[in-house]
């Protein structure tokens, strides 16, 4: 059942909307600049149709993100923001279902149950195979390709059959229609849900009949709450929907925007190579990021450059007074993610990559509180998947470098233009984009 929102018609709405879609065109093709444009014209506060949800409050200011990790909102429009995507998942629960099934998800995930599984060493086997299909004057569809690992390391996970793989992105393709709110396409990702939810549900169920917790869907499955219970079957499945959702499609994302950006960038591809030269092996553990300090450095930077999360959308609980205008109850906030991470106002020469962000201690902690929005806020919400992200984009990028200096290879866009594909729900370079071996 949708949420009741209020609408805030004190606010200025965005100009150019458009009926049953309102700026959802706009959104897709160029979201942070939408944004920007409004704060110019109006200011910090101002409202948009995302579609989804007809009325929204964008908040463009470092105090939106820190309200929306607060107690203040509800994280319920995110059902109604996502569609079939997000609902009933633990993106979507507050309160009491939220802690319950956040203290049984995030046990594997935490740096030290992440060391003691197996996942490491899957990142290893499915990077390394791609890494093998590159040859010289071949183009590499590098989105394609990260799409391709980041998916196949989630389903070795869960236990899918790799043959099944196409089925599988078919199905998530399907199912991401449903976020945009175009009539017509709702019903599409509807039935594209119930067949995840039919197959994610038998994977687990055969999970729970084994007992098995060597792998990190064994110990979702088998891991019990405080009070001894296992979590009931659905809510473990939507959640489990939207991990795989996330976790492939963002970690792909960043890992695409990394190589492309190591090929646009000379001076960060020959400090990787340098650090990837001193280690025996690209990492398999947390553990083992403090060997590779520039790579870790490099990927945070990364996810802040090209956000591949483009926003954030909570329900206001109770009126508030932010930035000069009282927003009341009910009201649907947003903080474009994708914008705060690029703004002038919080970074210096934010377009700019520069890792060394993540390696001054004096200007480390101001960027953390902005890296870990990308992830979700700070609080409760934090993402799960936080420290697996970062695993697989280090791992990544060490291998990437270490593979090519024993060939003696470098990355180049050979003169080729890097567009988006999207810049809303996740900000994507084209599947166009290519990298090619020099």
């Amino acid at each position: 059942m949708a949420a009741t929102y209020v609408s805030v018609e004190t606010l200025p709405m965005l100009p150019g909307r458009l009926p049953l879609v309102g700026h959802t065109l706009q959104m897709l093709r160029s979201f942070p600049e939408l944004i920007f444009a409004g704060r110019e014209r109006f200011g910090p506060l101002f409202r948009i149709d995302g579609g989804r949800i007809r009325d929204t409050v964008v908040i463009a200011d470092l105090e939106g993100m820190r309200l929306l990790a607060g107690r203040q909102v509800s994280s319920d429009a995110m059902n109604d923001a996502g569609g079939p995507v997000l609902e009933d998942s633990i993106i979507t629960q507050d309160g009491a279902r939220h802690r319950r099934q956040r203290t049984v998800l995030q046990r594997p995930f935490v740096p030290r149950g992440l060391d003691m599984t197996t996942v490491g060493d899957l990142i290893a086997e499915e990077t390394a195979a791609c890494i093998a299909g590159w040859r010289r004057e071949a183009p590499i569809p590098i989105l394609v390709d990260m799409q391709r690992v980041a998916l196949k390391i989630l389903f070795r996970m869960i236990g899918c059959e790799a043959r099944e793989l196409d089925e599988w992105t078919k199905l998530y393709g399907r199912l991401m229609l449903g976020s945009f709110g175009v009539p017509g396409l709702g019903q599409v990702s509807r039935q594209a849900q119930r067949e995840l939810h039919r197959r994610l549900g038998q994977i687990v169920a055969a999970k729970r009949e084994s007992g098995e917790q060597d792998s990190l869907l064994g110990k979702m499955a088998n891991t019990t709450d405080e009070d001894g219970e296992l979590l009931p079957l659905e809510e473990l499945v939507s959640t489990l929907r939207v991990m795989v959702l996330a976790g492939h499609e963002t970690s792909a994302t960043s890992a695409a925007w990394g190589v492309i950006e190591l090929a646009r960038n000379p001076e960060f591809w020959k400090r990787l190579v340098a650090e990837a030269e001193t280690v025996e092996r690209p990492p398999r553990t947390t553990a083992e990021f403090e060997q590779t300090p520039f790579a870790l450095a490099y990927a945070r930077e990364i996810v802040r450059r090209h956000s591949p999360v483009a926003s954030l959308v909570r329900r206001l609980r109770e009126d508030i007074d932010l930035l000069g205008h009282r927003l009341p109850a009910g009201a649907a906030i947003m903080t474009p993610v994708v914008m705060l991470n690029i703004d002038p106002e919080l970074f210096d020469d934010p377009l700019a990559i520069r890792p060394e962000r993540w390696l001054d201690e004096s200007t480390v902690m101001k960027g953390r509180e902005l890296e870990r929005l990308a992830f979700g806020l700070t609080g409760p919400h934090f993402c799960i998947g936080y420290h697996l992200a970062l695993l697989e984009l280090v791992h990544i990028f060490v291998a990437v470098a270490k593979t090519f200096a024993a060939r003696n290879w470098i990355p180049s866009l050979r003169g080729g233009t890097v567009k988006r594909r999207a810049a809303f729900p996740l900000v994507q370079p084209s599947r166009k984009t290519t990298i090619w071996i020099d």
